[in-house]
């Protein structure tokens, strides 16, 4: 399941190089000596992700998991002819079907 970005990461970085990392309450919360309030994480202009993983709305791309099959041509050509005859009847009405047959 894909997770929003965490400060705490060790790929999360500060560009202003402001990022403090300490212990409040039994609690470690990460603080910016910039603002000296808690860290935005994601929302922050300054942070980036040294992996390059961080999507514009927050979410760690490592945390998203790919399934990547590969398909053989027949499979494909399978697939494709399916979606012909779903718009073949359509095709009909505006005239355009012989340009594809």
């Amino acid at each position: 399941m894909p997770r929003k970005c965490n400060p705490l990461c060790p790929h999360f970085r500060c560009t202003k190089r402001v990022k403090r990392i300490s212990k409040i309450g039994g609690r470690i919360t990460v603080i910016c000596a910039w603002t000296g309030d808690p860290c935005i994480g994601y929302k922050c202009r300054y942070a980036v992700c040294e992996k390059h993983a961080l999507t514009p709305n927050g979410i760690c791309a490592l945390t998203i998991s790919m399934k990547t099959r590969e398909k053989s041509i027949e499979q494909e050509a399978e697939e494709l002819e399916k979606d012909f005859v779903k718009i073949k009847d359509k095709l009909k009405r505006i005239g355009g079907l012989d340009k594809y047959e």
